[in-house]
């Protein structure tokens, strides 16, 4: 399984994110991603018991990170009920999972692609840390060929998929391979948990996106450019805890 990973890839980003970030910061990220999970867990309830209103609906476009600035304008076409009906519909065991999301997905036509299956995805994981994953585009971008996972990934390792369901069932296949690299004695063995290795993808992201933009932008722009710590908070969505907290 884990011939799929570049395992030498993989230790580099990961010496080259604790050169940037100490491993309590890193600890205390994964605790607020399990933050995260509890307040998204109580809004799915809600959605279930028939209380999700418009204000909880917001609430959790704002919890994830591509949707954070677009929440009023996708709440205001699609009602709170509607929301709730397909968040059931996507949570339902009773259906593969790779057909949840891409109903999921299909539902919202109005939204932009990698905003839906960022949000399907956030919403399957942080209701379930151990049972479903995640898909982002910052993870991987069908549209563009680029993301963190391709950068561990080995090169005959292929993320396309007909459908955007066959492609989230292909992400979860290589993010599982990733956390089987975590048992190995070279790599820190946060890697292995639920929130450890998506908190690693997100320093390979923004590590790689430092360095594009070394190259292409003045040293006045990369000054104001945000720390590794405050940069994988806003794509993992927890830069603003005090919000999160006010959902639970």
């Amino acid at each position: 399984m884990a011939l799929f990973i570049d395992k030498q890839s993989t230790k580099e980003f990961m010496l080259e994110t604790l050169s940037r970030i100490t491993l309590e910061e890193l600890e205390q990220i994964q605790a607020d991603l399990h933050l995260k999970s509890q307040c998204v867990q109580e809004m799915v309830r809600q959605a279930s018991g028939g209380r999700f209103s418009d204000g909880t609906l917001r609430q959790l476009l704002r919890c994830v990170f591509a949707t954070r600035r677009r929440a009023n304008k996708i709440a205001d076409r699609y009602p709170a009920d509607y929301f709730a009906r397909h968040i059931q519909s996507l949570l339902d065991p009773g259906k593969p999972v790779e057909w949840r999301f891409q109903e999921f997905f299909h539902a919202f036509p109005d939204i932009e692609a990698s905003q839906r299956y960022d949000l399907a995805s956030e919403i399957l994981f942080f209701s379930h840390p151990d049972q479903y994953w995640m898909w982002t585009r910052w993870m991987w971008d069908p549209r563009t060929r680029t993301g963190s996972l391709p950068l561990v990934l080995m090169e005959q390792v292929s993320l396309e998929g007909n459908s955007e369901g066959e492609i989230y069932r292909k992400v979860g296949e290589a993010v599982r391979h990733l956390q089987e690299i975590g048992r190995t004695r070279e790599i820190p063995s946060f890697l292995q948990t639920a929130y450890g290795v998506y908190t690693y993808l997100a320093c390979v992201y923004v590590i790689y996106s430092y360095t594009v933009l070394r190259m292409r932008m003045t040293q006045e722009f990369n000054k104001v450019m945000p720390k590794l710590p405050e940069f994988i908070r806003r794509l993992l969505g927890i830069y603003r805890l005090e919000e999160l907290k006010h959902a639970s």
